[in-house]
């Protein structure tokens, strides 16, 4: 799905993005202007973090690319009996490049939770709750657990029920809790170079 936003393109869908972090969370078509308003800054925001994501993965397929080019580069000139190409780039700034890109989606995504809070503060005052109602059921599930029990809490009721099955059936647990170091698959080095941007 890509739309716009006045006159921002919407960059691509982030994989494992929540309900609360696509552009379509909050209904439309409601002739609520206040809601318009609401809509519009959330799309901004997370617009923002969409671009944010985009300018790593881009970075990042970037740099591979880059790299697997020197790293043929070198495997012809040894196998042609030459000597290798210098390594024409700087593996510190490319580190401090990676940081910084991955720091600015982070805050972008730290944004957009906090305008998501703001949101749902806006929405559950009286007068534009009662307003609402009529349209919580068209919203769809999430926004309406949100409203009740905050971000998230739907994506938390739905893995709680899981692994009490899995646990009724004597399964063990099913989702590892990755906040966890026990659950630690890579060394801290490993972790810098594969972390996932959420």
């Amino acid at each position: 799905m890509s739309t716009t936003t006045k006159d921002r393109p919407l960059p691509p869908p982030v994989a494992g993005a929540a309900s609360w972090e696509e552009p379509n969370w909050l209904p439309t078509g409601t002739g609520l202007d206040w809601l318009d308003d609401l809509r519009s800054k959330h799309i901004e925001a997370v617009i923002e973090w969409r671009t944010a994501v985009a300018h790593v993965v881009d970075f990042e397929s970037s740099l591979d690319q880059r790299n697997r080019a020197w790293r043929r580069a070198v495997r012809d000139a040894v196998a042609a009996g030459e000597a290798p190409p210098p390594r024409e780039a700087d593996d510190a700034v490319e580190l401090a490049e990676r940081e910084v890109a991955r720091e600015d989606a982070v805050a972008s995504r730290d944004g957009l939770s906090r305008v998501v809070v703001e949101l749902l503060a806006e929405l559950r005052t009286a007068d534009n709750r009662r307003a609402l109602e009529p349209h919580l059921q068209a919203a769809g599930v999430d926004l309406r657990v949100a409203l009740r029990d905050g971000p998230g809490a739907l994506l938390a009721a739905t893995r709680a029920k899981l692994e009490g099955q899995l646990q009724r059936l004597g399964a063990g647990p099913a989702f590892p809790d990755v906040s966890d170091p026990s659950n630690a698959r890579f060394t801290d080095e490993e972790e810098g170079n594969n972390a996932i941007v959420s």
